[in-house]
């Protein structure tokens, strides 16, 4: 698949994957509620690491521990530009960009979910 193909598709993809994070917490309305709000915290945080960080092994490390969260959330678009730049495939300022696109993207679907 091209990279235009791929972009295109993640563009029409959900946010989050609101089916995955029920499976995840039971159904739980309440769980879900604080995962989400960890999960926005946590990855402001990872963030700003990532943008922190001195050299690629920083930013590896940081990646990594948002990798699993994102995944564990639905957040499959935060999880694929973490994995890049824990790989080193794409830890550039455009991976970095990707990252931040991807996880604001998130914490607006988070905030208009937990506003309802």
């Amino acid at each position: 698949m091209n990279d235009r193909l791929t972009t295109e598709s993640q563009a029409i993809a959900p946010v989050l994957d609101w089916a995955h994070l029920a499976r995840q917490t039971m159904g739980n309305a309440a769980l879900q509620r604080e995962v989400l709000m960890l999960f926005d915290e946590h990855a402001a945080r990872v963030l700003a690491e990532i943008k922190g960080a001195a050299g690629a092994a920083g930013r590896r490390e940081a990646a990594h521990a948002l990798v699993g969260s994102a995944r564990g959330i639905g957040a499959f678009a935060v999880a694929r530009a973490a994995s890049a730049i824990e790989a080193e495939t794409h830890d550039s300022e455009a991976g970095i960009d990707m990252l931040e696109a991807a996880i604001a993207a998130a914490r607006r679907a988070i905030a208009e979910h937990l506003s309802e």
